[in-house]
């Protein structure tokens, strides 16, 4: 989501709470925006504009594709069909291991907590990659038919209080117990905020001639 006012460009996030792996601790999902923010965005007259759907599934700017790039992975497929596309890319890598590449994410997402279920790996050449919420069991098991050997998301359980968040959490659990792939999660936040800072940024700059300054959140797991 964005919001143009005459002088600048700014890209804001919508709030979504799904819990946090760090104390367990579970959410109410999406949180309208709040009274006081709509009322600050009239008085300034700003425009807000969504583009949620379509940068899910680009492959050009999108929320995956600019995991892909930062990785150096070279796409070789897809899965997690959406709207006119695909959430979920396929992309081979340079050969690592699941915990050199968990080390790298956490850096590059500037997250201190990372979710990692499964199996850890030595072998890794193919990851699958998913922005935001990745809690599909049945595509999960469509990266792993696909030769992905590390399924990549921002999130691996949607921890939404009530019976859907507790099913989806349980089906997840049992998924990783039988894989063969390495699980790993940064934040649902995090996974869609680097596309900012890089594939959305220099279209910007290519297109328009502004400069982004994307804002990291102080907390990515809420």
């Amino acid at each position: 989501m964005c919001r143009r006012c005459t002088t600048r460009w700014e890209l804001i996030g919508g709030d979504i709470r799904n819990g946090s792996p760090e104390h367990d601790t579970w959410a109410e999902g999406f949180v309208p925006i709040a009274t006081a923010h709509l009322q600050a965005i009239t008085a300034r007259q700003l425009s807000m504009y969504a583009c949620h759907a379509p940068m899910d599934i680009s492959v050009k700017v999108g929320t995956a594709a600019a995991i892909v790039e930062a990785l150096d992975g070279t796409l070789v497929d897809h899965f997690w069909p959406y709207g006119d596309g695909y959430a979920g890319h396929i992309a081979d890598v340079a050969p690592t291991t699941s915990d050199m590449l968990v080390d790298q994410v956490r850096g590059l997402f500037g997250v201190d907590i990372v979710e990692v279920e499964g199996t850890l790996r030595e072998d890794v050449t193919r990851i699958a990659v998913v922005g935001g919420i990745g809690d599909h069991v049945d595509e999960m098991a469509a990266a792993e038919k696909l030769g992905a050997q590390v399924y990549l998301t921002g999130e691996l359980h949607v921890r939404i209080e009530g019976d859907y968040g507790r099913r989806k959490f349980a089906e997840v659990e049992s998924f990783a117990a039988a894989t063969r792939m390495t699980l790993v999660g940064v934040s649902h936040a995090a996974s869609e905020h680097l596309v900012m800072e890089t594939q959305l940024a220099r279209w910007f700059a290519e297109t328009f001639d502004i400069t982004l300054r994307p804002i990291r959140e102080t907390d990515w797991w809420r």
